[in-house]
This record gives structure tokens, C-alpha cells and sequence, in this order.
């Protein structure tokens, strides 16, 4: 990317979250993506990659249901009401966010961010490894960051009296279209 200041969001990307799922009865749960519809992330890029910077922000009222897997049965409109519901009673109405503390480009394919990402009011070093991919006239950023929601205090979902939970390490999965250039 050329230097300058790139605002991204939902019409330039996703920002997905997978789950998986444990327990006694594990088989009748699903594996979940949720899509984050409201989310913007600021890149400024630098000449000098150490001084440029990532901030982002997701807000978790706005994580919709778009795939489930396994389970007894399909996901249904209740299911999917039940889950957003859960979510928020999770992750309550502070917006997640993060601010980079290091950007440093990765062998020419793409940069490695590190910085702090709050989720519930709970702060935590993070690393994200992000590739560029080619994608016609212009490229894809891609990454993915596994979070361990008990690290920021969060207890994961758990329902038929314990027997089927929500493992605790969860999958962030970025995907943004580049400009050209």
C-alpha cells in the first residue's frame, strides 16, 4: 500500500468470528460464523513501516449468525435471536477495540500488527499476521487470530446444565479488499 490514511469497513470486508463447540453432547450443538455488520478499521501507512498504525472497531451488538454447522438440527430465526441475545449478555454494550503498538512489514507478502485489544473492558496484547494475496487489479488482506475469550474475563456460552459449551478459543477471521494501487 502506497503511504497514507485507508478507513475501512463492511463494504470493503469481512470481520468473522468462528466457534466450535464441547461437551457431553457436543453433537447436538453448532459450530457457528458470526459476521461483525458494523466494524471500521483505520490504517495509516508510513514510509518507514515501524511508524505507521491499525486502529479498529467492532461492535458486538452487530455480530449476526451467517453459518452453522454440525448440530442435530438447522439453526433456525429463534436460534439465531437466542444467540445475538447471548452475545450481547456476553460481551455487554462496549464496543471491541484495538490499537496497534508495532506494524512491521512480513518478506514483502504482507505485516505483522501487534497491539492491545480491549473486549468487556479487559485489555490484552495481541498478534496478527496479515498476508496480502493478489485478487485481479488490486489484493486482499487476509488474517486470522485465535482469542481465548476467558483471557478477557469471558465466560463461555454454556446450555443443557453444562453439557454442551462453546470452547473457549474462538477464530477471528479478517478479509479486506485492498485499493488498487
Amino acid at each position: 500500500m502506497n503511504p497514507g490514511t485507508y478507513t475501512f469497513g463492511p463494504a470493503d470486508g469481512t470481520l468473522r468470528v468462528r466457534t466450535g463447540r464441547q461437551g457431553l453432547v457436543s453433537m447436538v450443538g453448532h459450530d457457528l460464523t458470526l459476521e461483525a455488520a458494523n466494524w471500521r478499521a483505520t490504517a495509516t501507512v508510513d514510509d518507514d513501516m515501524g511508524c505507521s498504525e491499525v486502529r479498529a472497531v467492532i461492535e458486538p451488538r452487530s455480530l449476526e449468525v451467517v453459518g452453522a454447522t454440525g448440530g442435530a438440527k438447522p439453526v433456525t430465526d429463534r436460534d439465531k435471536r437466542d444467540i445475538k441475545k447471548n452475545i450481547v449478555g456476553l460481551l455487554g454494550n462496549d464496543s471491541i477495540t484495538f490499537q496497534s503498538t508495532s506494524v512491521q512489514a512480513k518478506d514483502g507478502v504482507g505485516v505483522t500488527v501487534t497491539g492491545d485489544l480491549s473486549i468487556a473492558q479487559r485489555i490484552r496484547r495481541v498478534t496478527l499476521d496479515l498476508t496480502i494475496e493478489p485478487d485481479g487489479g488490486t489484493a486482499r488482506l487476509q488474517g486470522r487470530l485465535p482469542i481465548v475469550q476467558s483471557d478477557f474475563g469471558l465466560r463461555p456460552f454454556v446450555g443443557l446444565m453444562g453439557a454442551l459449551k462453546v470452547k473457549d478459543e474462538v477464530e477471528v477471521a479478517l478479509d479486506i479488499r485492498l485499493p488498487a494501487g
